[in-house]
């Protein structure tokens, strides 16, 4: 089985890496890279979601065997939102379905709040309210201007495609099922709206709450994939 992952807006395809080592041998974890972060930093980073979707799935359905196994989507905060219309695009592109969905941290997509204007903001104003608001940047790249001039393009991009997100005008839930789950310390993802994702999925869709914050895939990591593992037991090898 394969698992895509889509990090937290800003953030590229190392955070997964732990997943990767720490996954049985039948799971492979292939984080998804955008372009302006990491080992694609070089690249302008994607400012409109539509245009990102598109060219990832072209990207996929030119990767020959990608599509062999079955394929599970993991979604982070961003990610989710992502991940959501992911699973919506690779169907109409001829490509299958995944089999599941986890999301993390996310307001479900038609209670998505304005994040609006995250991504005008100088980069003071923009860690401070971040910061404020998530709880997520480490004080160690609040004091390194160096890193956080790399950082700030691919952040910038995905808040400024959030600013311009709206939900499917369609309504229409996926075919597989949503697992989301969230942190109860998580304010900007309350348990009620967190709920609100099983709307945009099929049979056996679930929501949880544990211990932790917004950054539950960053700050319990080991954690985060045994749910994940869990929920996905029943598309898993035996």
């Amino acid at each position: 089985m394969r698992v895509f992952c889509w990090p937290y807006a800003g953030l590229g395809a190392s955070l997964f890496v732990p997943w990767s080592r720490s996954a049985p041998e039948s799971v492979g974890v292939y984080g998804i890279q955008a372009p302006g972060r990491e080992s694609r930093i070089s690249e302008p980073a994607i400012t409109y979601l539509p245009e990102m979707i598109e060219r990832l799935v072209g990207a996929m359905a030119e990767e020959p065997g990608l599509f062999d196994a079955p394929y599970a989507l993991v979604g982070c905060s961003f990610g989710a939102i992502a991940s959501l219309e992911l699973a919506r695009a690779l169907p109409r592109a001829g490509l299958p379905a995944p089999v599941a969905m986890t999301v993390f941290a996310c307001r479900a997509p038609h209670r998505v709040q304005p994040v609006g204007p995250f991504s005008t903001l100088d980069d003071e104003a923009l860690i401070d309210r971040l910061h404020h608001d998530y709880g997520g940047v480490p004080e160690a790249l609040r004091q390194q201007p160096e890193l956080l001039r790399l950082f700030l393009p691919a952040l910038r991009g995905d808040l400024a495609a959030m600013e311009r997100y709206a939900p499917p005008a369609d309504g229409l839930p996926l075919a597989c099922p949503i697992f989301a789950r969230g942190g109860d310390e998580d304010t900007q993802v309350p348990g009620d709206v967190l709920a609100e994702w099983t709307r945009w999925g099929g049979a056996g869709s679930d929501v949880r709450q544990g211990p932790g914050g917004h950054f539950l895939v960053r700050d319990k990591s080991p954690a985060a994939l045994a749910e994940t593992l869990r929920v996905l037991r029943p598309w898993l090898p035996s």
